[in-house]
């Protein structure tokens, strides 16, 4: 194993009522970083490099593949660094570049170095443990696809203050610290050796929102072998739980844990909790000094650039060495069969070939239990086999692979705890079916698009659209299968359609049951859609929400008072609804039903609260966490542009702080009030895809996932392009009047002053934004009351520039709005 942690890399296609795994890839951001603290002690030793290490590595696509970006690292010290990821790439496997930031920087105190992964990831296609998190780098190996894009897996950094070694020779000097050892220390930390393990007022906790353990945490055991993540044994948050972090009695080992696969003693737990070392390091020089890496302490003299046994059987049992199987769990039957086909896929770079692959299985809960053996098929390239089911029942199983090495692997991984179940007799089981409910049709809109998530015990046989207009039954449509269990149709919308605005529709799934079992949503009624009915446009608008019901067609929203906040404002629910689909968005918007003209440097301002759960880092788009958004536009509802970045509670530290200070389950309870309010101003052409004279649509929209959720978001004051006047006033140069504005039908033209240009006859020209010209008088009336009146009835709403120049070549340029 030492030779190489080649993985084995699996694509579990798992039904959620398999063994209750959620397909969730949720990011959690891990902003703590586990620390090595320098010593003054000395202890001069050098342990080479693996000997299987070639830093002229062939490009064998067997090899991790690092790409580090350096944060004002000197160029030998880079030279140090490189060479310690050359040795973790000669000892790892992975289809994904693992990304590492690595900075030089000053810290306080004794920290030599720190390291952390940037997020981790649970219940991801291929996840061998449901509910645990996995470091990126170890999540993309698994999945084999970048689940991070744009972003570093691993941050570490290295304190420049202290005397460094930067050679890759080990002749360390009894004054310095080893750099080759350090950096392969803080990645061994970015790989693997992290988690969510905390303290605080001497209770230990998960520190996630989702109180859930990292794959490190969950390996944990005391030496009463009572797994220290199982929280029938020890809550989170406890008294009971700090104790055990702190009882000097805690190894590394797996459940199935044997006299082949000893465990891994004396996890890093001192009496005296140590934050950033504890439990994320293990025993100094209990396993000598060849198996020292990822001790918590560091020492003068000491060069350590083999990981050793240890670290590397940490690593593995983690998933850097894993046999994942790519399997789609049998279906229920209603009819007992003399057997069924198993087929299972085993996708590898795994050196050492398996022994053997099985389906274990058993019709009285594991009382007793049988297997079979499945066999290589150099056709297909999976591992087949037959199943007898010929009685009614439930068949509880799970598989089964060896390797040469005694190796035991299992799918499902806590096997037989967690199975797959088999269920052989007459089917009452109504399938399950999601749908995020279609709730606003734009007035340019001619597609209106659904989508559902249905998924059955014995399979889905069809998923319809049943639909009303104007409380008449149409033809109802069926939605094709695009994707594992997902389900889209569409429906035409003509110009009767959107006339008649009375829309309703329900989607129901059927069964391949004799019973035909079904399900349909909503489980009573239809759902509604509003069809939105805009405003004549205009050149600004601004509300405080006290009279502004009309305003807007609000979708969840709602313009009312709320708690903690003075007067009525524009909010969502508190708090607001989840999505019902993964990997889908469920949106909460507001639009504002008067089209808005847009002026060169307009500004759209308002005051916010944004209790909203945090998890972006790439701003420009968020995956699937919950984000907020401004947008706009110009083609009546079809397009969005973004007025901002995608954001959340992290871009305020009041917010964030305020979101996370209270949790329910995977709520946060944490409440708004007025004195969170931030204002956020926002140019409308700065960036944003907007020019002077675009006609927009504006909308507020909260995008939310299936997990966590919060209070919600909160607008009040709102101001768009309010530098402008428009009432009958002066929007002029040289003395010249042009009103009203906006206007509907017509514009007056004169001067507001004795003297030129009013006494001699002047020339006019009106054109549209483009400079396309739309009326042109070249000997008007003289501009003294009453002035010239310009019919502009036949002319299409928008912005037009009127030029008056009289006979001295004086030019008065004005903007006018027509509604």
């Amino acid at each position: 194993m030492q030779a190489k942690l080649y993985g084995i890399l699996v694509y579990i296609l798992v039904c959620a009522y398999s063994y209750g795994q959620n397909s969730n890839e949720k990011p959690i951001y891990l902003t703590d970083s586990h620390i090595n603290i320098a010593t003054e002690v000395v202890k001069k030793a050098f342990i080479p490099p693996p000997s299987n290490f070639n830093r002229l590595k062939s490009a064998s696509n067997d090899n991790a593949n690092f790409e580090v970006t350096y944060i004002n690292f000197p160029e030998d010290a880079k030279r140090a660094f490189e060479y310690a990821v050359s040795i973790w790439e000669s000892l790892l496997s992975s289809p994904v570049t693992i990304k590492v930031q690595a900075v030089w920087e000053y810290m306080d105190g004794n920290v030599l170095a720190k390291g952390r992964p940037t997020t981790f990831f649970n219940n991801f296609n291929g996840t061998p443990l449901p509910n645990v998190y996995y470091p990126v780098a170890l999540a993309e190996k698994l999945t084999v696809s970048e689940l991070n894009p744009g972003s570093f897996d691993i941050v570490c950094s290295f304190n420049n203050k202290y005397r460094w070694y930067r050679g890759t020779d080990g002749n360390t000097p009894d004054t310095d610290y080893d750099l080759v050892s350090s950096a392969l220390h803080e990645l061994g930390h970015g790989l693997g050796f992290s988690g969510f393990l905390n303290n605080k007022n001497n209770q230990g906790y998960f520190n996630n929102l989702n109180n859930l353990p990292s794959v490190y945490d969950f390996y944990i055991f005391n030496f009463k072998e009572q797994q220290i993540a199982n929280k029938e044994l020890f809550q989170s948050p406890s008294k009971e739980l700090f104790s055990q972090l702190t009882s000097e009695e805690l190894k590394f080992h797996t459940p199935e844990n044997d006299k082949e696969n000893s465990p891994i003693d004396k996890i890093f737990a001192p009496s005296v909790w140590n934050e950033g070392s504890s439990i994320y390091h293990i025993e100094g020089y209990s396993y000598g000094a060849e198996n020292s890496l990822m001790s918590p302490f560091a020492y003068k003299g000491r060069a350590i650039h083999n990981p050793g046994k240890v670290t590397t059987g940490i690593l593995s049992k983690l998933g850097w060495e894993y046999v994942t199987f790519d399997f789609e769990p049998l279906k229920d039957i209603e009819d007992p069969k003399t057997e069924l086909n198993v087929n299972v896929g085993i996708k590898s770079d795994f050196e050492d070939a398996l022994t053997s692959v099985k389906i274990i299985y058993t019709a009285d809960g594991f009382k007793t239990k049988d297997s079979v053996d499945l066999y290589f098929n150099e056709t297909t390239k999976f591992y087949t086999g037959k199943l007898p089911v010929d009685q009614n029942g439930t068949y509880n199983y799970y598989i089964q692979a060896v390797t040469v090495n005694n190796r035991l692997f299992k799918h499902p991984a806590e096997a037989p705890s967690k199975k797959f179940n088999l269920r052989i007799g007459p089917d009452y089981f109504i399938p399950d079916l999601l749908h995020n409910p279609v709730k606003l049709v734009y007035t340019n809109q001619n597609v209106l698009n659904f989508s559902a998530v249905a998924k059955d015990n014995v399979g889905i046989k069809s998923v319809t659209m049943e639909y009303r207009i104007n409380g008449v039954m149409q033809d109802p449509v069926q939605l094709n299968m695009t994707g594992k269990d997902i389900y889209h149709g569409n429906i035409q919308l003509t110009g009767e359609t959107l006339k008649n605005k009375n829309f309703e529709y329900r989607i129901t799934a059927r069964d391949q049951s004799a019973n035909s079992n079904k399900r349909t949503v909503p489980s009573t009624g239809f759902y509604r859609i509003q069809f939105f009915d805009q405003y004549a446009p205009r050149m600004e608008y601004s509300s405080t929400f006290e009279d502004s019901d009309d305003d807007f067609v609000l979708s969840d929203f709602t313009i009312s008072p709320a708690t903690g906040f003075t007067g009525r404002i524009l909010h969502t629910p508190h708090p607001y609804p989840l999505s019902a689909v993964n990997n889908e968005h469920y949106n909460i918007t507001a639009v504002l039903k008067y089209p808005i003209i847009v002026m060169s440097d307009g500004d759209l301002s308002f005051n916010e609260v944004v209790l909203v759960e945090t998890g972006i880092t790439d701003h420009s788009s968020s995956g699937y966490t919950d984000y907020v958004i401004v947008e706009a536009s110009k083609d009546g509802g079809n397009i969005w542009l973004p007025l901002t970045k995608h954001y959340d509670s992290a871009i305020e530290e009041n917010w964030n702080m305020t979101f996370k200070s209270s949790f329910n389950n995977s709520t946060s309870s944490a409440g708004g009030n007025e004195g969170l309010f931030v204002k956020r101003n926002i140019n409308l052409t700065e960036n944003t895809g907007l020019a002077e004279g675009d006609t927009v649509l504006i909308r507020f929209r909260l995008a939310s996932d299936k997990s966590i959720n919060g209070w919600g978001w909160a607008i009040d004051n709102l101001k768009i392009q309010q530098v402008y006047t428009y009432s009958d006033e002066i929007l002029a140069e040289k003395k010249v009047l042009v009103y009203p504005n906006p206007f509907r039908t017509s514009i007056n033209i004169k001067t507001y002053e004795a003297g030129s240009p009013g006494l001699s006859p002047v020339e006019i020209l009106i054109t549209d934004i483009t400079g396309k010209t739309v009326m042109h008088k070249t000997d008007a009336a003289t501009l003294m009351s009453p002035g010239v009146t310009i019919d502009l009835s036949d002319k299409k709403p928008g912005m037009y520039i009127v030029n008056v120049k009289d006979n001295k070549g004086s030019v008065s340029i004005n903007k006018v709005i027509k509604n």
